[in-house]
């Protein structure tokens, strides 16, 4: 661990990089809603399924992954109805928390609801 001015600490954690994209690719998509069941649904008992509804062919999704490809957050953009969106289905994996991959999330979705008049 390295101890910078301003007590600001760096750890080897905190230099991982994470990059946010959209998931396009069957594989990635498949992925998306396994993690979302697994983060959003199993821990409440939900079935298998139960990740998906009707809004998700219509709505902007993102996803972040580690620099070893693993899927550790996402998130789902609705738009509702013009100046109206809503953000659902977002989770950041337990063992990334804290590293404001959520934050990245929310604003990543916000800007696309300004580009989309939501």
């Amino acid at each position: 661990m390295t101890q910078l001015p301003g007590r600001l600490r760096v750890t080897k954690e905190s230099t991982t990089m994470y990059h946010l994209r959209v998931p396009q690719t069957a594989e990635e998509l498949e992925s998306y809603y396994q993690f979302r069941w697994e983060m959003l649904r199993k821990p409440l008992h939900q079935p298998k399924g139960s990740e998906r509804d009707a809004w998700d062919a219509m709505a902007h999704h993102q996803m972040v992954v580690d620099e070893e490809g693993n899927l550790v957050a996402v998130g789902r953009l609705y738009i509702n109805a013009e100046n109206e969106a809503s953000i659902r289905f977002m989770a950041v994996h337990p063992s990334v928390q804290d590293k404001g991959l959520g934050t990245l999330m929310a604003m990543t979705l916000e800007s696309v609801a300004r580009q989309e008049g939501g």
